[in-house]
This record gives structure tokens, C-alpha cells and sequence, in this order.
């Protein structure tokens, strides 16, 4: 792997798991194995490399996004997994990661942060439509409103405020959401299939 890609992967494991302000570049050079001179060959600064972290998370959620579209097979249980998915990869983002970059990377947040959730509220609306198409989902739904709904449901799970982990389990909150929403747009000749598929 390339010195510039290393440095990406470890900040994006950094960044995730402990938030953006407690981690400084001195973090990143001695996680990846290199000088921080080595560091400052290759990113400008803290935000350049922030931003270079923002795109490789991106980039990676849109090519599984684009793997499961040319997979072409949908049902119910393929649904429950894609966003099973989403909530793991949800659950393991420090709630710091987004609001550190909210609040002291303004610019990152307008130009990418809101661009790759633009995209995740896209291909949740796809799915949506497509369950509406091949008949499992009900036909009288807004889809826009639907796809907002469940990423913001999603989302919701990080935040320890609403959800503190030491009263809720992630599991359960998962599984309340599938069952509200999940029987709130399936046909109901299909709720039970849903009934059916593991818990996160």
C-alpha cells in the first residue's frame, strides 16, 4: 500500500473511533509508522488530510452502494442487510467524528460531509423504489420523505444523548427501528418474512 493511502486508512481509523479535535497529526504519523516530516510530504495539514479522509469514506460507500445495485437481487432480507449495514457502520463513528467537523472544519462539512449524505439519502430513496417496484413496499408512499426518514433514524443511533449505550443496546434500537419502519412501508403479506430475519 502506498505511503499517502496508509496515512489515509489510519486517520480514518482514528478520526472515527476517537472524534477530530483529540487526534493530532503527531497521532497519525506514529499510528501509520511514518515521520510526521513524511506526513507533511504528503498532506498540507491537519484539514487537507481530513478532507483526503472524507473522500476515502465516501468513495467506499459508494462502491458498496454500486456493488449491491449490479447485484440486481432484492427482497426483504436484502433490504434488512443493507441497512443493518449502514446501522453497524453508523454505531461505530464516534458522535464526535461529526460534530468536530461541524463545528471546527466548516468548510469540509458544506463541501463533503453533506455531498456523501446527499448520496447515502439517494440510494436509500433507490432501494426504496425499487421495493415499491418489485411489490414488497406500499405504493402510496413518498419516497423522498421515506429515505430522509430512515437515514435520520439511522443516524439517531449515534447519539448517545437520546440512546446513552449504558441504557440501550444498539441491538434493540436497531431492531425497534426495522419493526416501526420497516411494517410501516412493507405490504403486509410480507411483514412476517421481516419478523423472520436476525437481529443486528
Amino acid at each position: 500500500m502506498e505511503i499517502s493511502r496508509r496515512i489515509i486508512e489510519t486517520s480514518k481509523q482514528l478520526f472515527v473511533k476517537h472524534g477530530v479535535r483529540t487526534i493530532t497529526m503527531d497521532d497519525i504519523a506514529s499510528e501509520a509508522g511514518v515521520s510526521k516530516k513524511t506526513l507533511y510530504e504528503h498532506f498540507l495539514n491537519k484539514e487537507d488530510l481530513l478532507g483526503k479522509t472524507v473522500d476515502l469514506m465516501h468513495e467506499e460507500g459508494k462502491t458498496e452502494q454500486e456493488s449491491i445495485i449490479k447485484n440486481g437481487r432484492f427482497n426483504i432480507e436484502t433490504m434488512h442487510d443493507i441497512i443493518r449495514n449502514s446501522a453497524v457502520r453508523i454505531n461505530d463513528i464516534n458522535p464526535n467524528f461529526i460534530s468536530d467537523i461541524k463545528k471546527y472544519h466548516p468548510s469540509l462539512w458544506k463541501d463533503k460531509l453533506k455531498k456523501m449524505e446527499s448520496d447515502t439519502i439517494q440510494f436509500k430513496a433507490k432501494l426504496i423504489k425499487e421495493g415499491i417496484k418489485q411489490g414488497y413496499f406500499r405504493s402510496d408512499i413518498n419516497i423522498d420523505i421515506a429515505s430522509k426518514l430512515l437515514h435520520e433514524q439511522l443516524n439517531i443511533m449515534m447519539d448517545n444523548e437520546i440512546f446513552p449505550s449504558n441504557s440501550y443496546s444498539r441491538s434493540e434500537v436497531f431492531q425497534t427501528i426495522m419493526s416501526i419502519f420497516g411494517k410501516g412501508i412493507i405490504k403486509e403479506k410480507y411483514r412476517e418474512e421481516l419478523n423472520k430475519i436476525g437481529k443486528l
